[in-house]
């Protein structure tokens, strides 16, 4: 952060990182100053509201949104957002909020799927692949199928 202050990655990248360890108000203090400089930055707005959620705080990130819509009225997230935040299911996400979302969520993906989710279908996949592929008496695979998500 101090070799790029105003780099909003690395203010949403840290408050990722204090959020895993529950530090809700050091984190916060990141996604806003993330936010001043990128206010529709959809993968900081996503963690502000985790984050605010998971304190019970509903409606500072209603407030929250509330302020910025008045200032940028234009903005497809900030409705959307406060939609999740009344509760609402909106019909679809904005383009924007899942290109940035998933954009800012991808260096993080493997972690939150080993880690958090204790996601096994990869493991369990090619530990079945292999075991048949022996079973077959059949030669190494030297090609490989990604099946993606």
């Amino acid at each position: 952060i101090r070799a790029k202050p105003l780099g909003v990655e690395c203010h949403a990248f840290l408050a990722g990182l204090l959020l895993r360890e529950r530090h809700h108000m050091e984190a916060q203090q990141l996604l806003a100053q993330s936010l001043s400089i990128r206010p529709n930055d959809a993968y900081a707005l996503q963690m502000l509201y985790l984050s605010l959620r998971n304190q019970g705080r509903d409606d500072a990130f209603l407030d929250y949104i509330e302020k910025h819509l008045a200032r940028t009225p234009s903005s497809a997230l900030l409705p959307h957002f406060k939609s999740m935040a009344k509760g609402e299911t909106p019909d679809a996400a904005p383009i924007a909020y899942a290109q940035s979302l998933y954009d800012g969520f991808a260096s993080q993906y493997d972690y939150y799927q080993e880690n958090v989710m204790s996601y096994k279908g990869a493991s369990f996949t090619a530990t079945a692949l292999k075991q048949w592929l022996e079973q077959a008496n059949h030669p190494p695979l030297h090609d490989m199928l990604d099946l993606g998500c």
